[in-house]
């Protein structure tokens, strides 16, 4: 029907399957261009569905201005009176597919996502460049991309139907010193 009426892209959900996928390609007009996500930041709710945002700050992560309540510590038991959670019972790690562009790109998609909101430009410049040589088929530097930014590496769950603990991750402070000693390497590469 949106094909009907003029779209000529589709931003394809997060949480779809490659299979997913293909079966959407194979059920649409072929003229109608796919875009599906390969790198960045998930949040825990289905892609547009989220309100914990809103509901906590205002900030609406359906519009755009997510606070990222569910990167913050919440335990899913009672805790002792005045004791904070320190679990990340919501915190998914960032999604990465790139070395998967071949296996999209065959199947018919046509531009590639990149999640960037609250990244730096040294962060894109990483991910940019990843994609670049990943749809050429060229090797990239996971390394740099992951410690660009990363909560304790990256997850492809959704595009490969493994949906499980292993998709949950946290920002640690090993994390954040890899990006602080790898910033020189990305500030050259965004320049």
């Amino acid at each position: 029907m949106a094909y009907n009426l003029g779209a000529k892209r589709v931003v394809l959900a997060r949480e779809l399957t490659l299979t997913d996928i293909a079966q959407i390609r194979d059920n649409t007009p072929p003229e109608l261009e796919l875009e599906a996500f390969v790198h960045g930041a998930m949040c825990m709710s289905v892609s547009g569905r989220c309100l914990l945002s809103s509901y906590m700050t205002g900030r609406s992560g359906n519009r755009g201005s997510c606070a990222g309540p569910c990167r913050l510590p919440f335990e899913a038991n009672a805790l002792p009176e005045g004791k904070p959670g320190r679990l990340h019972h919501l915190s998914l790690k960032d999604n990465s597919v790139i070395d998967k562009l071949d296996k999209l790109q065959a199947i018919g998609v046509a531009s590639a996502k990149i999640e960037g909101r609250l990244r730096t430009p040294e962060y894109v410049a990483a991910a940019v460049s990843a994609c670049l040589a990943g749809r050429e088929g060229r090797a990239y530097d996971r390394d740099l991309l992951k410690n660009a930014f990363s909560r304790s590496g990256f997850t492809s769950g959704y595009l490969d139907g493994k949906i499980d603990g292993t998709m949950f991750g946290v920002r640690s402070e090993a994390d954040a010193e890899l990006t602080k000693k790898t910033l020189p390497a990305l500030r050259e590469l965004y320049r």
